[in-house]
């Protein structure tokens, strides 16, 4: 007698594909840097950014032929948040691979351990927005935070990039313990009874919250989760690490520091409080208590974010300690949008919301990049020209990183026809929709009041005499290229809306549609089965036509999803696939297997009685079409019907193929013939 059950584990290593190239390649970078010359960066810089777009191309195929979806227990979620959030934190990495080449050349430093830290903390990141558990969550945070804490002390030689790790190291352990403890209580909190324990499942503890034994527990615990989170995404009071570690670690590190993770914690940080403490209709319980909660305290952390932000980087005469204040102003304006989500009373709304933070952050994302590009161009080794007086007079001596730092500065200031622009618009329209009016009144004067900084090193560029000697750096093609891409995008994106409104309007792909999320494949698959009954395709196969005296019939090779043809031909009835053409004897025959073609069955039994054949040509042709009318009733949004479309199929397919086809055809079934 065994003493435990072990659990179906639930494994779907398809819906973790993305994570496991990215994984995969980082040990792959290992090695081959271990068995290559130190100087052939390109090697693993190379492998590193195929590795990356090869899970790009994964995400695309998840975006596109899976619905929303969960593996292993609920763990992995596939949904919109997760695929949007994976291009940003590939975007990301790309870049900063780009932009650390001429500082992996000048400091001397190995590639390959740089490369593949990268790639491990972008599979974390990437493994905290598919998070569907708070286990899961920890345990991308911690992938991601380990890898980080080495790159913030990559430059081993350097004092600064020692403190800036160890200082990163200490307070990321705190808040990391903050983090764990958090979900412990909540995991205690959510026991409804003496057999039944808590859980970390996230839709889990939206469901339980109001059946808590505990509820003070749930209170302490999402307190908890939120100074981890906040700490993770440098919001006021919990930033105080930020600008000294932004400042001491190497600028590649510091770019990427303030775009991936900052990102991800949103990412991980959304995803537990909208789904795991939603907005519920009963205010008077302990869901309701806990939501207003958490909405109430995440718009003053907003505001003080913002307003700390850019008040203190108004004294900052170091750039990257600038830029870092920055960083955190940027973590107050996307809480704007967060919260925003928060107190949205429909799905459409909140949609709209979590779409104006998604687009806020890949735009920040970008420009943010983009300005630590110059910033490592110009500082050269050792990061030794940082201050603002390093920039004076550069702006005619090197006009392309002056002009170029100049956009990404005004697009950071929300300047019109740029990225940042659009983003906060967006950000505050969700705002002020939700009735936080003051919150965007607060937001809009921070951003006149970071007019000041960044205008001021504008300023210093291009209206002050040199301090100096000054020598314009060249600029590698690598950087050529993340400059360009970054220049390009806050261009499109800031000068032409309709680019940026494809993230929100009705009819475009946008990046988040959840009225449907719960949805799997699954469910939608069984709830036209139900609704169908005895008209269900397989089910009429099954019960029917395998029932009656059948022979089997085989599909030559075809191509996946090619509308069938009939053709009326000299030699008789003629079914085309594509290029392939099928001789039939009658067309009651090719209309049967047309139906079967649609689906790309291999296999199918035939009746011998050709009157049989007419009727269920018939009944399969009408199960067909109603399938997908009640598909249109069951998924009402258009790019989850698309999908789910293509996996009902697949189900149609499967089912009949498992349910098998009999003995073998006639010599007609054999009688085919492929176009040259």
């Amino acid at each position: 007698m065994f003493l435990f059950q072990v659990a179906n584990p639930d494994v779907n290593l398809s819906l973790i594909a993305p994570e496991l190239i990215v994984a995969i390649a980082g040990v792959i970078v290992m090695l081959v840097d271990a068995f290559t010359h130190r100087r052939q960066r390109h090697v693993t810089a190379a492998l590193s950014i195929l590795a990356i777009l090869g899970a790009g191309a994964a995400s695309i195929w998840l975006w596109m032929k899976w619905p929303a979806a969960s593996a292993f227990n609920g763990m992995i979620v596939l949904d919109e948040l997760r695929l949007s959030f994976t291009v940003v934190f590939l975007i990301v990495a790309i870049l900063t691979i780009l932009i650390a080449t001429i500082w992996l050349d000048i400091e001397d430093l190995p590639a390959g351990e740089f490369h593949s830290l990268l790639l491990f903390a972008t599979s974390g990141m990437m493994f905290m927005a598919s998070a569907g558990d708070l286990v899961n969550v920890f345990l991308g945070l911690e992938i991601l935070s380990i890898a980080t804490y080495v790159l913030a002390g990559f430059r081993r030689a350097d004092m600064r990039s020692n403190e800036s790790s160890l200082k990163y190291f200490i307070l990321g352990s705190f808040a990391s313990a903050f983090l764990l403890y958090g979900i412990a209580l909540i995991y205690g909190a959510t026991a409804t009874g003496p057999d039944q324990p808590g859980t970390t499942n996230i839709a889990l503890i939206a469901a339980r919250a109001n059946q808590s034994l505990y509820p003070p527990l749930l209170f302490a615990g999402m307190a908890m989760l939120l100074v981890g989170f906040g700490f993770k995404i440098a919001t006021a009071p919990f930033h105080v690490w930020t600008p000294d570690v932004y400042e001491g670690a190497p600028t590649p590190v510091t770019a990427f520091m303030a775009a991936g993770p900052k990102a991800a914690g949103f990412a991980a940080f959304m995803r537990v409080f909208l789904f795991g403490f939603p907005i519920v209709t009963a205010t008077a319980t302990t869901a309701g208590y806990a939501h207003a909660t958490w909405v109430g305290a995440l718009a003053i952390m907003a505001a003080l974010t913002m307003s700390i932000g850019n008040v203190v980087a108004i004294v900052q005469n170091n750039v990257k300690r600038m830029l870092a204040y920055s960083s955190i102003a940027h973590a107050g304006y996307a809480l704007v949008g967060f919260v925003a989500a928060g107190a949205a009373h429909d799905e459409a709304q909140r949609d709209t919301a979590l779409t104006a933070v998604a687009f806020y952050l890949l735009t920040y994302a970008v420009m943010n990049m983009g300005a630590f590009a110059i910033v490592t161009v110009i500082a050269r080794k050792g990061d030794r020209r940082n201050n603002v007086d390093d920039y004076n007079g550069i702006g005619f001596s090197s006009p392309v990183l002056a002009f170029s730092l100049s956009l990404f500065l005004l697009s950071l200031l929300g300047m019109p026809l740029t990225a940042g622009f659009m983003g906060k618009i967006m950000v505050f329209s969700a705002a002020v929709n939700q009735g936080y009016v003051w919150l965007v009144v607060i937001g809009v004067l921070n951003t006149a009041i970071s007019a000041y900084y960044y205008l001021r090193l504008i300023v210093v560029m291009f209206f002050r005499e040199p301090a100096g000697v000054w020598e314009a750096p060249r600029i590698p093609a690598a950087v050529a290229v993340a400059l360009i891409l970054t220049i390009l995008v806050s261009f499109i994106w800031g000068s032409f809306p309709a680019v940026s409104s494809a993230f929100s309007v009705p009819g475009h792909p946008s990046l988040f549609q959840f009225g449907n999320m719960a949805q799997s494949a699954n469910d939608l698959g069984s709830a036209i089965e139900t609704k169908m009954g005895e008209a269900w395709l397989p089910r009429i196969y099954r019960e029917r036509i395998l029932k009656m005296r059948t022979r089997a019939y085989r599909f030559p090779a075809q191509p996946r999803r090619r509308e069938p043809k009939i053709h009326h031909t000299l030699l008789g009835i003629e079914l085309k696939v594509g290029r392939r053409r099928m001789l039939c004897p009658d067309l009651a025959t090719a209309r049967y297997l047309a139906v079967f073609a649609r689906a790309g069955c291999k296999a199918v039994a035939i009746p011998y009685d050709i009157t049989k054949i007419s009727q269920m040509a018939d009944e399969l042709e009408s199960s067909w079409h109603r399938m997908f009318l009640v598909l249109e009733e069951v998924a009402r949004d258009e790019s989850l019907r698309a999908r789910s479309g293509r996996l009902l199929v697949t189900r149609v397919r499967d089912e009949i193929e498992s349910a098998g086809a009999g003995p073998p055809a006639p010599e007609f079934a054999r009688n085919t013939k492929q176009r040259r």
